[in-house]
């Protein structure tokens, strides 16, 4: 029986799957950090809450930290690997390609940052629906 094509780009891109499953995390972590943050907002000026408000800060803020730390492993698992650079980077070079390694060079920066920028807004895309989803399962 023969694998689907999609079982197959994703049994031979393991990195952008983990990646993806981490921006997945991220968004919940960005979700929860922003809702614990806008429920201890509420409680400003009642004095019946504020220590559950300061624990609910609190959490708001570990769960922010946990944001960023996996969104900087989202990154690094999205850019492009060293050794498909190295891989492209290793002809000869001659007269006629003597100027590869600095068009390379900018066309690897430029990969990396459309890489980021991919990697962000799918973060943010993760962020806004997982609260839509979990709210129209929830109904």
């Amino acid at each position: 029986m023969e694998d689907s094509s999609v079982a197959a780009w994703v049994r031979g891109r393991p990195r952008f799957v983990l990646a993806v499953l981490t921006m997945a995390a991220v968004a919940y972590a960005l979700d929860k950090s922003f809702f614990l943050g806008l429920t201890a907002s509420k409680w400003i000026g009642l004095a019946d809450h504020a220590t559950l408000m300061s624990e609910t800060q609190d959490q708001s803020r570990n769960w922010g930290i946990a944001a960023l730390i996996l969104e900087v492993l989202a990154l690094t698992l999205f850019l492009p690997s060293k050794s498909r650079r190295d891989k492209l980077q290793q002809g000869d070079a001659t007269l006629l390609t003597a100027g590869f390694e600095s068009r390379f060079s900018g066309l690897y920066i430029t990969q990396c940052a459309v890489r980021a920028v991919v990697c962000i807004l799918g973060t943010i895309a993760f962020a806004v629906l997982h609260p839509l989803v979990a709210n129209l399962f929830s109904r």
